[in-house]
Formats: C-alpha cells, structure tokens, sequence
C-alpha cells in the first residue's frame, strides 16, 4: 500500500506506512520540518520501537517529552519501550571522545606537535625537515572540491593531500577523523595544485546556483550570497612552498571537520 499522510488543523502532519497485509508499519507525527516528530515503529501490529526528533535533529526521549509540553496534540513517549534515541545518541557521543582521544594520542606523535597548534577545526601543515607551510579553511572549502564538477582536479588534490584518511584508516568522507599525519608526493602534489588554481580561478559559483554553499534541510531555505573558495589565495601559496622544496616526499598534518 502507499504511504498516507494526515494533516491535521492544528499543523501536525500524520505519516503511516504499510505491510502488504495493510497493517501499519511505521507512523510519524510531526510538526514542520521536524520541529518536533515521533515516529513509531510495529511488527506484527505491536509497536516495539520509538525514535524522537527537535529541531531537526534526533533527540532522547527526555529531550522529546521536554519539547512536547509546547505541542499538546503530539503522542507522548512509551515509557515501557527502549529510549533507542537516546542509546544511538549515547553511542555517537562516545565514538566520537574515542575519536577525539585518538586524534590527540596522533598529533602528540607527529611532527605536527613541534608547532603552535592553529586555531579553528580546518587545517593542514605541510611540513618538509625544519621548513612549514600552514594552510587555513573552512570546512565547505574541503567540500566544494570534492562535490563540484567543473572542479575536477578537485578529488584528486583532496587525495594527495590526505583527504582519504589517515594510512589503513577510514576517509574522512564516511566519519569524524580531526587530526591525523600522511605522507604526500611532493611533485603530484604540485602538478595537481597548479591545475586546480586554474579551475578555481575560472570558478564562478555565484553564476550557477546561489545555493551552492547551503546544505539546509529546509525545503524553502533562503538563498545565500555565495563566498570566494579560499583556494583561490591558498593554493599559489601552497605551489610556492612545494616548489621551493627539493625532498620528493612530505609530511602532512590534515586536521578537519
């Protein structure tokens, strides 16, 4: 069967879904683009599962039953089931400490740790013997180049920089990393940074969508006024440091979010 949806007068929206049989299967009661929703999960007619969504956002079942008092006609949570939200939840935040803890235990036994650490969560050093070259960003710099198409040394460059992740670890486009060193080839790395100055520089977002650098989950999301890539004044500094080097390796701190 289709899934059926139910507005209500009071602006709360009702989404069911079926078996084959017709019995229900997963119902949703939400205000906007989850204000605020619970969705409820059968098996077999028995609910066995609830999960809490505020501010777009999965939530606990305390942060739901919290956020319901404004919301009068909104389901209150089972207590007799699992809080499943607020385990997944539990689960993210202690990955991502074991994460952090294993980012600090990285730097302190790199050659990043011989310098003052910058600040913000965008960055990478390329480091060569005594010599260092600091490089600054914001996280949609990274990204653009992965995504955008008429970008296309984009991937690349992102590889030899160490994008993919520290050596037999996970690429920083499936999780949180922070911080962690790599060994790139310093004469690709100079030929694919040469090639994507030019790109950036012919890049003109700003005539294409001016959405581009909005990731909003709203539907009707105001447009913002694309921002210059960084890349643009970066990467003539990174190719005039590569270039005044003669090692065929170097070390690279990547450090991103």
């Amino acid at each position: 069967m289709e899934p059926q949806i139910e507005k209500l007068a009071s602006g709360k929206a009702i989404l069911r879904q079926f078996a084959a049989d017709g019995s229900v299967t997963q119902e949703t009661h939400s205000y906007g683009m989850l204000d605020i929703a619970i969705q409820l999960h059968f098996k077999e007619g028995t609910k066995v599962e609830e999960l809490y969504f505020a501010n777009r956002r999965m939530v606990s079942r305390r942060t739901y039953e919290q956020a319901r008092v404004s919301y009068p006609d909104m389901p209150a949570a089972d207590l007799r089931l699992e809080d499943v939200s607020g385990g997944l939840l539990s689960d993210l935040r202690r990955e991502q400490r074991r994460k952090k803890a294993e980012a600090e235990r990285r730097l302190t036994a790199s050659a990043e740790s011989r310098f003052p650490r910058p600040v913000g969560t965008n960055w990478l050093r390329i480091i060569s013997a005594d010599r260092a070259h600091l490089v600054k960003f914001a996280s949609r710099d990274w990204k653009v180049l992965a995504r955008e198409k008429t970008l296309p040394t984009g991937p690349r460059w992102l590889s030899l920089f160490g994008f993919d992740g520290p050596p037999n670890g996970t690429s920083v486009f499936e999780g949180l990393i922070v911080g962690y060193e790599t060994v790139g080839r310093r004469e690709e790395m100079l030929h694919a940074s040469r090639m994507l100055v030019d790109e950036v520089r012919d890049f003109t977002p700003a005539s294409r969508d001016p959405t581009w650098g909005s990731f909003s989950v709203r539907k009707k999301a105001k447009p913002r006024k694309a921002k210059p890539l960084a890349w643009a004044h970066l990467l003539p500094k990174i190719i005039e440091f590569l270039e005044s080097l003669s090692a065929p390796t170097v070390t690279i701190f990547n450090h991103h979010r």
